[in-house]
């Protein structure tokens, strides 16, 4: 009996924690969002995906764009769509982003149903702000039930 006993307790010790093993901790890699973080900075909106598993994404497949200019008092975002471009403040505070009540925009003819339901979507909601390993903005409205997805763009000089 005692050759079964010693193999059994080596079998445990060898299974047993020991407590001078450090606790593995998991750190999910994401970017801190600030202001200066979108300050001058353009983006491509590519998908609007329901943060609820009823609905369908939306890819966008015309390049409308995104872009944050100034900061604090003077912060604009300018929606560049198909024909008009619409400006209207931002604010970024802690991971919110909050927009103008309204965008004032250019009345040329004729944006796309879905350039104009993108600015209203835009205006909307409240918008909690992130940035995948991809670099990819994310843009998600709990009120709305929506994640807006846009990869960066290199700005150009006009």
């Amino acid at each position: 009996m005692r050759l079964l006993l010693t193999p059994l307790f080596l079998l445990l010790l060898l299974l047993a924690p020991t407590g001078c093993k450090e606790k593995q901790k998991i750190v999910k890699n994401t970017d801190t969002v600030q202001a200066t973080t979108l300050q001058a900075t353009d983006w491509q909106p590519l998908t609007l995906a329901p943060t609820t598993p009823q609905a369908s994404a939306m890819q966008y497949s015309k390049a409308y764009l995104l872009q944050f200019n100034g900061e604090g008092e003077t912060a604009q975002l300018v929606l560049r769509l198909d024909a008009n471009n619409c400006r209207t403040s931002w604010k970024l505070e802690g991971d919110m982003l909050t927009l103008g009540e309204n965008f004032g925009c250019t009345k040329k003819c004729c944006d796309s149903k879905d350039g104009t339901e993108l600015r209203d979507l835009l205006a909307k909601s409240g918008w909690k702000v992130s940035i995948d390993e991809s670099k990819n903005l994310h843009l998600i409205s709990e009120k709305l039930q929506a994640e807006l997805i846009c990869k960066p763009v290199a700005r150009t000089t006009e």
